[in-house]
């Protein structure tokens, strides 16, 4: 339980173990979320103004430390940063399943699971998609670009 009076700070980005209902509805608990975070897409050429680089060549979804990655380290520090933060933590099966969801675009779980050789929940890989964000897309589509890991 929160003490009255106290400030605290989350920082997670799954839905935190903390009681805050009560906050909330009394408008006492701010919650800053992707949108809020994300560069516009005026934003990510400012950055790349402010850092003197050219502005990004593809979309970076507006995640910040993709976007400073990008305009400064180049493309393998970038596919690196994106596996790390989405692919490393799934199951072999997972992984083969959004391949080949990134391969078809859209599939059923028979076409999937038929592709991959195996049963493929798409329930979870829609989770992990949507626990992703739209950075979870982009790892998909720079999978399958030339240069890929």
């Amino acid at each position: 339980m929160l003490r009255k009076g106290r400030l605290r700070r989350f920082s997670e980005r799954r839905e935190i173990g903390v009681p805050l209902a009560r906050l909330r509805a009394t408008g006492r608990c701010v919650e800053i979320g992707e949108p809020e975070l994300a560069f516009t897409d005026a934003e990510e050429p400012d950055m790349a103004r402010l850092l003197g680089v050219s502005p990004p060549g593809r979309e970076l979804a507006g995640w910040p430390a993709l976007v400073r990655l990008a305009l400064t380290s180049g493309r393998a520090f970038t596919h690196r940063f994106l596996w790390e933060e989405i692919i490393d933590g799934l199951q072999p099966s997972e992984e083969r399943g959004l391949l080949a969801l990134a391969l078809v675009g859209w599939a059923d779980e028979q076409t999937i699971s038929s592709i991959c050789g195996e049963h493929v929940d798409v329930e979870q890989l829609s989770s992990i998609l949507q626990a992703g964000g739209h950075a979870a897309h982009l790892i998909l589509a720079w999978w399958l670009s030339p240069g890929g890991e």
